[in-house]
Parts: structure tokens; sequence; C-alpha cells
């Protein structure tokens, strides 16, 4: 986490002309409870059968993380 935010900050240091590089927290709300995950660990969200279902109002922050990552990235 502490590498990730330093390259947030100094974007430079891992820009290269030969691809795009982009530095994110990708599991936010675990990074602000000091934990790994919330509620289900985010690895395991990835599944296509998970990330193409309907998303149920009851989904936890990582379901929700995951689908907002993979549209992001794909």
């Amino acid at each position: 986490v502490h590498l990730a935010k330093f390259f947030m900050r100094n974007a430079e240091l891992v820009r290269r002309p030969s691809f795009e590089t982009e530095v994110f927290i990708s599991n936010e709300a675990a990074v602000a409870q000091n934990t790994r995950y919330v509620d289900e660990d985010l690895n395991r969200c990835y599944f296509l059968s998970d990330l193409t279902a309907e998303l149920p109002a009851s989904a936890n922050k990582e379901r929700k993380r995951a689908r907002e990552v993979n549209a992001k990235l794909g």
C-alpha cells in the first residue's frame, strides 16, 4: 500500500514509453480498516460468472469493487 501511494504521488517513476502504467489502491475499504479485506477476499471476486451476473443490492464491498476494477482494466 505504501509503495502504491508513493507511485501515485510520483507517477513519473513508473511511466514508460512502451506501455501504460496505472497505479491505484484496489481495496480502499480494507486499507482504511488496515485489513486484507472487509467481507471477502477481493481476488476471489473476479470469476467471470461473478462479474457478469446481476449484482444484488446486498453485495459486499469487494464484489462491487471487483466490478469497478474490471470495468477500468478489463
